[in-house]
């Protein structure tokens, strides 16, 4: 009975330090689960992505060799949505006018708007003409608030850039988080654009929504060259 008693008293440091260990692991064993469902989620995604590329590609040849047969077959089945400027906007660029037309009154104001901005990110200056002079605003604005001329200061698309506030873009434009054009540019590492954009007056000191101004974006990423520019420049 002692024997006993000495070695549970023994095995207590061990069993209270298994404890301790399950208790550690705990958080571990929550965190790879969450990387499991978070693994889970994005092939998903990406089966649904594929997916979805393989249907446009079939609308998108449909179109191209205009099987009306075809292109109504995968509207009605809800295969694609017209009104997604990303869906009608490719369907244009592959049809031309005969595409323009058959689509023509699925294409509303708003999503001449929106194809322009596709049309911007697509550094497509002749559908961004095309979609102005169909009465396309340039400086509408996305679901997020950002205009042809955002995008393509995202993008790094400096004639695009130079192109669209030849033609009226609004260089101080906001999104829906109060960046402008010049915050894109500062926080993706555009040098080239950011220089541009202040020479046509873009302002250096705009607050966005949470009072960071261009220059703060450029200091964060680590764009020195672009930081050193606006300081120079009066930021």
């Amino acid at each position: 009975v002692e024997e006993t008693s000495s070695l549970v008293e023994a095995a207590e440091p061990l069993v209270e330090e298994a404890e301790l260990l399950v208790e550690a692991a705990e958080p571990l064993v929550e965190e790879v689960e969450e990387v499991e469902e978070h693994i889970e989620d994005t092939s998903e995604l990406l089966i649904e992505d594929t997916a979805q590329r393989d249907i446009k590609e079939i609308f998108f040849n449909a179109v191209k060799d205009f099987d009306e047969e075809q292109i109504n077959k995968m509207i009605s089945g809800g295969d694609v949505k017209i009104t997604d400027p990303k869906i009608m906007y490719g369907a244009l660029k592959v049809g031309g006018g005969r595409a323009y037309k058959f689509f023509s009154e699925s294409i509303t104001p708003e999503l001449i708007d929106l194809m322009l901005i596709e049309a911007a990110k697509d550094n497509n200056p002749k559908a961004v003409m095309v979609f102005i002079s169909e009465g396309g605003n340039i400086n509408a604005g996305d679901i997020y608030g950002n205009t042809a001329l955002h995008e393509a200061c995202k993008d790094g698309q400096l004639e695009m850039t130079a192109f669209l506030i030849e033609r009226g873009a609004d260089v101080n434009g906001r999104n829906k988080k109060g960046w402008t054009p010049l915050h894109r540019a500062a926080n993706y590492g555009h040098l080239d654009i950011a220089r541009y954009l202040i020479k046509k007056d873009a302002n250096l000191n705009h607050r966005e929504s949470e009072g960071m101004i261009p220059l703060v974006f450029a200091l964060q990423r680590g764009y020195l060259d672009i930081a050193t520019l606006m300081i120079e420049k009066g930021a």
